[in-house]
C-alpha cells in the first residue's frame, strides 16, 4: 500500500501515532468530540507543526433535530481553508484521520486540487487513489473545497467518476453507523 505522493501522506490515527516524527507538517481530522487525550500528543523536542480539524465524517447533515448536535458536526468552509492555508508543499505532510479512508482523503485532495490548479481536477483526484487506494474522500469536505477552489462542480464531478456501487454502499453504511452510534438512526 503506498501512502505516499511527493510530500503529501493520507494514514489512519494508529499508523499517524508512530510515524509522526518523520513529517514537517500534520492534519489530524478528528470526531468534534474528541478528547484532547485521544488527539495525537507530542513531546519535546521541537514537534513537528500541527493543525487540528474536528468533524464528523458524514457525507451530509444528520436528520432534524440532530443536525445542530455538536458530536454530529460537519466540517465547514473554516476547516477547508485552514488545511489550505497550513499546507507548505516543501513540506512532508501528513493527513490522517480515524481510518485514513474518508476525511483525510477529502482534505488532502481539496490540497492536491489546490496544488495542482484548476483544470487538473480529474488529475488530483487520480493522484489521491495513486497515493491511497482505499480513498473514499468525504463528499461534503470535496464540496467545501470545489466551493473554496471555484471549480464549478469539477472537483465534486471527478470524484464521482471513479467512483463504482461499491464505494455509494459503503457511503451508506458509515452514514447509518455513525447515526446510530449517536442515537439518531
Amino acid at each position: 500500500m503506498n501512502l505516499t505522493s511527493g510530500s503529501i501522506t493520507i494514514a489512519p490515527f494508529t499508523w499517524a501515532k508512530r510515524k509522526k516524527r518523520e513529517f514537517d507538517r500534520i492534519i489530524g481530522c478528528y470526531d468534534p468530540d474528541t478528547y484532547r487525550s485521544k488527539i495525537i500528543q507530542f513531546h519535546l523536542p521541537a514537534p513537528p507543526a500541527l493543525l487540528i480539524l474536528k468533524f464528523v465524517d458524514l457525507d451530509a447533515p444528520a436528520p432534524p433535530p440532530h443536525d445542530t448536535r455538536r458530536e454530529l458536526q460537519l466540517a465547514t468552509i473554516s476547516d477547508v481553508k485552514a488545511a489550505l492555508e497550513f499546507d507548505r508543499p516543501d513540506d512532508r505532510l501528513l493527513v490522517h484521520c480515524h481510518a485514513g479512508i474518508s476525511r483525510s482523503s477529502g482534505i488532502a485532495l481539496a490540497i492536491l486540487a489546490a496544488r495542482m490548479g484548476a483544470g487538473n481536477e480529474h488529475s488530483a483526484v487520480q493522484e489521491l487513489f495513486r497515493i491511497r487506494p482505499e480513498a473514499v474522500p468525504n463528499l461534503h469536505v470535496v464540496k467545501l473545497a470545489d466551493q473554496h477552489l471555484a471549480r464549478g462542480g469539477r472537483l465534486v464531478e471527478a470524484v464521482m467518476a471513479c467512483e463504482t456501487s461499491k464505494t455509494e454502499e459503503r457511503r451508506l453504511l458509515n452514514r447509518r453507523a455513525y447515526l446510530a452510534y449517536y442515537g439518531c438512526g
